[in-house]
């Protein structure tokens, strides 16, 4: 027997999902802040990771021009996010290598109608 209500029910979202192993202070923190504002765990997750997207990209970048055969620079560049933190990836690149250009600085040269 089926019984009709007046609500709809939310079906999930057919975006790709990532399942994510938090410890206890961390899950803790997103619940008190998603009961303070109403605002879902995972959108918090999101929001905060969308906001470092910039980052990714840049390090995508600098592995992809990064030449192969330069095997400490490689390595030092995948421990780079292995280590990840305090500071940023680009904070980062910049001290494992210092002539590396990001697309942010890349731009600017482009606008001024420099080359490098």
């Amino acid at each position: 027997m089926s019984v009709l209500t007046d609500h709809v029910i939310d079906m999930p979202s057919k975006k790709p999902r990532l399942n994510l192993t938090l410890d206890e202070d961390t899950m803790a923190l997103l619940r008190w802040l998603s009961a303070a504002t109403n605002v879902p765990e995972t959108s918090i997750v999101n929001k905060l990771l969308s906001s470092h997207l910039s980052e990714l990209w840049e390090y995508r970048t600098w592995l992809e021009q990064l030449p192969k055969d330069n095997e400490r620079l490689n390595m030092l560049g995948v421990n780079l996010l292995v280590s990840y933190g305090p500071d940023d990836l680009v904070a980062g690149l910049k001290r494992l290598d210092p002539a590396y250009e990001t697309m942010e600085e890349k731009m600017a040269r482009a606008l001024k109608g420099e080359s490098k």
